[in-house]
């Protein structure tokens, strides 16, 4: 589910390295996907290989996929909107510490377990076109956030990967120690 429907969002009025059409692109994006995906789900054009998985195994792991997607973006707004507006820093706790863009993320495991759900190849191809969309996004808002906070986003770049979760912060607690990072409150 895109981003732009969690309604804290807009109470903000500054998010540092947004996208100034981000919200648009990605709620097109996920109409379009999810226009399809209802479609294919009715029509049955390009579902050919749900004869081949069971639909309990089907259902069980799109449903997981998307409760893990909810749980990812609920707890990166909070980690991100419900915090004092101290844009000094770049956020760097919470799910924050084990990847750079969670809201991303969970929009796109989002979209896996839809896809799961019904295995539409057709929409498993627009899948392909978000991740192109949100690399895009990642890609202009990172360039943002170094203008923005210069060597702390450098370094919280060096640290936390930009997709795929790293739990070195568990394993590391005092990962976030660096005198760049001194100061920063956390909520």
């Amino acid at each position: 589910m895109p981003t732009s429907w969690i309604p804290s969002h807009h109470q903000w009025t500054k998010m540092p390295g947004e996208h100034p059409q981000g919200d648009k692109f990605q709620a097109a994006l996920f109409m379009l996907f999810l226009g399809i995906w209802i479609s294919d789900s009715i029509l049955h054009y390009s579902t050919w290989l749900n004869h081949v998985i069971p639909l309990y195994l089907r259902l069980s792991i799109g449903l997981s996929c998307i409760i893990l997607s909810y749980y990812i973006l609920r707890r990166s707004e909070a980690d991100l909107f419900f915090r004092p507006a101290n844009y000094q820093f770049p956020v760097y706790h919470g799910i924050y510490r084990y990847c750079r863009h969670p809201m991303y993320l969970g929009d796109l495991i989002f979209h896996v377990g839809l896809g799961i759900m019904s295995i539409s190849v057709v929409s498993w191809l627009i899948f392909g076109i978000s991740i192109g969309l949100y690399s895009y996004l990642s890609q202009y808002e990172e360039q943002r956030l170094i203008q923005e906070f210069g060597d702390k986003y450098l370094l919280y770049q060096q640290i936390v990967p930009k997709w795929i979760p790293s739990f070195a912060g568990i394993m590391n607690p005092n990962l976030f120690e660096h005198s760049l990072f001194k100061g920063i409150d956390k909520p």
